[in-house]
């Protein structure tokens, strides 16, 4: 018997290697910031939500607005319980993260209150969250 021959294939050349750099904490650029009308459609989209489905309102507020400015989720469901509908109108972004609003609270013992009010928004996982908000006027009727 003739002894078998074991052919070895040459050790592959490694691959050069591609670094990448970590992300930056740079600064959002211009295209990554909201538009105007992104920010209009947060707050037309969050007051197109309540007084109905006040848990997906819920998740439109940033955690430090719910504290700070609801008093938290009881006393935001309780608001709202009084809340008959709502409307939005003259809704406008302000670039880069506010937004003026008239929101007119119909209630349900019969009260309408207007309120012309602006926003402060912020991202949060890719979703524009009202951050902060001031009434600029208000009026009943």
């Amino acid at each position: 018997d003739l002894p078998s021959r074991v052919t070895r294939s040459p050790s592959p050349s490694p691959s050069p290697t591609t670094r990448t750099s970590a992300p930056s904490s740079a600064p959002p650029t211009a295209s990554d910031r909201p538009t105007a009308r992104q920010l209009a459609r947060a707050i037309s989209g969050y007051y197109g939500l309540v007084p109905d489905d006040t848990d997906a309102g819920w998740a439109r507020l940033t955690d430090s607005y719910r504290q700070s400015t609801t008093g938290g989720r009881k006393s935001y469901e309780n608001f709202w319980d009084e809340v008959d509908r709502v409307r939005v109108s003259r809704v406008a972004g302000n670039p880069p993260d506010q937004a003026v609003a008239t929101v007119t609270y119909y209630y349900e013992d019969g009260r309408v209150v207007d309120e012309r009010t602006q926003y402060g928004l912020a991202s949060d996982d890719g979703v524009l969250k009202i951050n902060s908000s001031r009434v600029l006027s208000s009026s009943t009727r």
